[in-house]
């Protein structure tokens, strides 16, 4: 559902329409097999985030250290790594009909913010503005 505020004097001319967008926050589950929130994602017709934050207040507690960032950071280059042959196998297997972004992944993305802030500028359509969030997974 979208909303425009305009006066009677001027219409816009060929709105384009806004497309929802799935968010798959990464909590603490970076894998792509056996994901329950990743699978519905990828069954809607909604473009489709992953979203993985470092938390700033996440990353003030004293129980996280090197070796655990590390480790989060490899399973995120591992995920990144299997999205991009996710796509170039679909990408040979259906040449006519590549995978279109407004139906698959946008991207793997990773931010140093607060959960609110990052969801607002998805939402706002800051990166891309015919998207907004449909659905936080």
């Amino acid at each position: 559902l979208s909303f425009a505020f305009m006066n009677s004097a001027s219409e816009p001319e060929n709105p384009k329409p806004v497309l929802l967008l799935d968010v798959v926050w990464l909590k603490r589950d970076v894998r792509l097999h056996d994901h329950g929130p990743l699978s519905a994602a990828i069954q809607s017709k909604n473009a489709v985030v992953l979203l993985y934050l470092y938390e700033p207040d996440q990353l003030s507690e004293p129980t996280v250290h090197g070796s655990h960032l590390n480790f989060i950071q490899e399973g995120l280059i591992d995920l990144d790594q299997q999205l991009a042959a996710i796509e170039t196998t679909e990408k040979e297997e259906d040449k006519e009909t590549p995978r279109n972004s407004d139906n698959g992944f946008q991207c793997l993305t990773v931010c140093h913010a607060t959960m609110i802030d990052c969801l607002e500028a998805l939402h706002k359509g800051k990166s891309n503005p015919r998207y907004r969030i449909g659905r936080l997974l």
